[in-house]
């Protein structure tokens, strides 16, 4: 309510009567007196007092009274207005833009179509149908441009799905079949276990390697006596005709290796005076040979014999050991030029295997994937002959298996070292021959389950000392760590 007081200007409140009321109601109406007149221009208020010339009081000003229109109606009929008002607008005139839910089920419908893998392409489509067809009917169905987006979205997300659903169940279908066939499996299959070694495919006599786009095709042709080396060693020629298949230019050494191996050990390759083997078509750089595509070569090797009479079991091995082209020779006479004797490789005999008690008193070297892998042991360290300059040496020996499945030599599985007094001593040659040491044997391939002795020289400032000898695994794992004196040569 409000409260009025009495002025003492000429003008009179409504409420200065005998009968009137000391407060009104905001919302009652004013009815101005009918009997009194309006007043003059001159004695209408201004705000400010016609006898001091201050500015009147808030208070002394007579209010007008407030509308008596209910807010709640003024609001509801503003709400009322707008979409009535937004529904005749076009989408060139619409102020508003297209909103971010149209945009992202038209990116997720792209997105399905360009990613890897079947269930997150199935996935992104599903997600963007959703969105597209959400967005379509309840966020903007009035606004052609974001749905006409939202729709096409729809439209190839569903077809996304159409392609990609049935490629799911056919996946599904091939992995329930693969999974049947290995249940249903029965032990007394003749197929091989998974953990079984992959077995190499062997032709005889010839065949082709083949990588990318190099490619020989080749043929062990012949296997003949040649000259002795220059320890006076007998040795044998093998010769290979190649040709080259392939697109680009390649030799053997890019595809292969060849080897002769007698009672499952490679034969070492020989060392000849001057130019004696050169008339037998022999040339030491046969395996880097290069060959034009459509080229053909004959390529010749040279081998040192263990004995006279063991036939030998000559190999093309591809660098993978998965194929390999094998021939077989019986040792014919001595004489220089003599073929070989070719046999079928069914009738090579068999090569010596080690026996279990020799694994038992060896140590087991292990693969990466903790796979036996060679079985070896320390025989010994003997003093060796000086050197030319007049250096000490001692010679350590080695037996060692392979148990692996594919032919490799001592280097291949760990590393051999020496210690002098706690100090690791140095590798050396020995240029003449010694009875019992063969240089490089730790180079040496021996076919699996066969084994060899293997001598390692090594120079010293003298033979007196504590000695240790270390082998270790390629995980540089500590296989053999022996402690022995040097004993004197036998």
């Amino acid at each position: 309510m409000a409260l009025f007081r009495h002025h003492t200007n000429d003008s009179q409140s409504p409420f200065d009567v005998d009968d009137a009321p000391a407060y009104v109601a905001l919302n009652a109406d004013i009815v101005p007196d009918e009997e009194e007149p309006s007043p003059p221009a001159s004695r209408r208020r201004t705000g400010v007092s016609p006898r001091t010339g201050r500015p009147l009081r808030l208070a002394s000003i007579p209010q007008p009274a407030p509308r008596t229109l209910a807010p709640n109606t003024a609001k509801a009929s503003t709400r009322q207005a707008r979409p009535v008002t937004k529904s005749r607008t076009t989408d060139d005139d619409d102020p508003r833009p297209i909103s971010g839910a149209a945009v992202a089920a038209l990116l997720l419908m792209i997105v399905s179509f360009f990613i890897p893998g079947t269930i997150p392409a199935i996935v992104a489509a599903a997600l963007g149908a959703t969105i597209g067809l959400v967005t379509a009917i309840r966020i903007e169905p009035a606004l052609r441009r974001g749905r006409a987006m939202a729709l096409i979205a729809v439209v190839c997300s569903v077809l996304i799905l159409f392609d990609h659903v049935p490629m799911l169940m056919l996946e599904y279908r091939i992995r329930t079949m693969d999974v049947d066939a290995v249940v249903s499996r029965s032990a007394t299959d003749d197929d091989r276990s998974q953990n079984e070694e992959p077995q190499p495919s062997v032709f005889e006599d010839s065949g082709t390697l083949t990588d990318e786009d190099e490619s020989l095709e080749l043929a062990i042709t012949r296997a003949f006596a040649g000259p002795h080396d220059e320890d006076g060693e007998r040795t044998v020629f093998v010769c290979v005709d190649a040709r080259n298949t392939g697109s680009v230019t390649t030799s053997l050494s890019q595809l292969a290796t060849a080897d002769v191996y007698q009672n499952g050990v490679a034969l070492p390759h020989p060392i000849f005076d001057g130019n004696q083997a050169e008339s037998w078509g022999y040339e030491g750089n046969a395996h880097g040979m290069e060959i034009l595509p459509d080229g053909t070569a004959t390529l010749t090797f040279a081998f040192v014999l263990r004995d006279e009479t063991t036939p030998v079991d000559v190999r093309l091995t591809a660098h993978d050991d998965m194929t390999i082209i094998e021939s077989g020779f019986t040792i014919g006479a001595d004489t220089a030029g003599t073929d070989l004797t070719r046999m079928p490789v069914a009738d090579l005999p068999e090569p010596e295997r080690t026996t279990q008690t020799e694994l038992s008193q060896m140590h087991t070297v292990e693969s990466y994937d903790g796979k036996p892998r060679a079985a070896v042991r320390v025989t010994g360290l003997r003093r060796g002959p000086d050197r030319y300059d007049g250096a000490h040496t001692v010679i350590a020996s080695f037996d060692w298996s392979n148990q692996s499945q594919v032919p490799i030599s001592l280097t291949d599985c760990c590393e051999m070292k020496a210690f002098r007094n706690g100090v690791e001593i140095q590798r050396t040659a020995l240029v003449d021959p010694v009875e019992g040491y063969e240089q490089s044997s730790d180079q040496i391939d021996v076919l699996p389950g066969s084994g060899m002795t293997v001598t390692v020289a090594y120079e010293v400032p003298s033979w007196d000392g504590d000695y240790t000898v270390q082998l270790t695994q390629i995980n540089d794992a500590s296989v053999v760590h022996d402690e022995m004196a040097v004993t004197d040569p036998q």
